[in-house]
């Protein structure tokens, strides 16, 4: 199986096979590559589609820990 990337500069590529190959069926399969994100790009789009801003400031944490408690409890 070859498997390989090109970056055509045209219309036209050609592709030389070795000679295990001549005289087989063969499976061509032409597609764009993904361009793959840097981390930091994903993460801010995932930061950009969320409706509400997750880094907001704790004012008092032992209160905001005192409440999440409450919610549990409950």
């Amino acid at each position: 199986m070859l498997k390989f990337k090109i970056k055509p500069k045209g219309e036209k590529i050609t592709i030389y096979l070795p000679e295990e190959l001549f005289d087989q069926e063969l499976e061509v399969t032409i597609s764009p590559v993904k361009k793959k994100k840097n981390q930091l790009e994903r993460i801010r789009n995932m930061l950009k589609n969320r409706p509400e801003n997750i880094f907001h400031a704790i004012n008092d944490p032992v209160a905001w820990q005192r409440s999440l408690r409450e919610e549990w409890e409950m």
